[in-house]
């Protein structure tokens, strides 16, 4: 099994880890992992992370199928998937929503995700990998993206994205990748003001 995984400090506010956001930015292979990455770091302010009930999908509604929302539990469930788009169901070979660490469809890659999760439940700022023969396939490999979110009752979430491409098509993306040197515009400050629908996640 081949992964890679990123780990970006300890546990920090926002205004803390400001100064990796340009390295962590530089990361990101997809365009759409970049594009949900600026619309999480807007939300940022420097003492909290965004708050998961002020999120709009309205936003963000071509990544909605790629996307899931996951609260942080104590060892062993680890996490519980709360909202799982319907791309997830391919990926992971069936519903996903409800799952936490001891009940899922982890498959071969248990460990993997275990120790992932540890780790974002220890730090609690954004992480990324990608990871390869996902479900079952020699043929399928995903890039991931877990970003930190706040409750208002303090509790800490997730935002994912994940997104499956082949195994040709990662190697290509990563190889093309490592040339890219520019990270994208991003920083950390308050939401920027929108009009029209509203309403986030409960």
């Amino acid at each position: 099994m081949e992964h890679t995984k990123s780990k970006t400090g300890g546990f920090m506010k926002p205004g803390a880890w400001k100064a990796q956001v340009g390295t962590f930015a530089r990361q990101l292979a997809l365009p759409a992992q970049r594009q949900l990455f600026e619309y999480w770091i807007g939300r940022c302010t420097d003492e909290s992370w965004p708050l998961r009930e002020e999120l709009r999908p309205a936003d963000i509604k071509p990544l909605l199928p790629h996307l899931s929302l996951l609260e942080i539990k104590p060892l062993p469930e680890g996490v519980e998937v709360r909202l799982a788009g319907s791309a997830l169901w391919d990926i992971y070979g069936g519903e996903l929503t409800g799952s936490t660490l001891v009940r899922g469809r982890w498959g071969r890659h248990l460990d993997y995700w275990r120790d992932i999760y540890s780790m974002l439940a220890e730090a609690h700022v954004p992480m990324n990998g990608h990871l390869r023969n996902v479900n079952g396939s020699d043929h399928a490999a995903l890039f991931w993206l877990r970003l930190p979110l706040q409750s208002r009752d303090g509790a800490p979430w997730l935002l994912g994205l994940d997104i499956s491409v082949s195994i040709s098509q990662l190697d290509t993306l990563l190889q093309r990748h490592a040339g890219e040197m520019e990270p994208p515009p991003c920083e950390i400050g308050p939401p920027p003001s929108s009009s029209g629908e509203s309403g986030g996640w409960a």
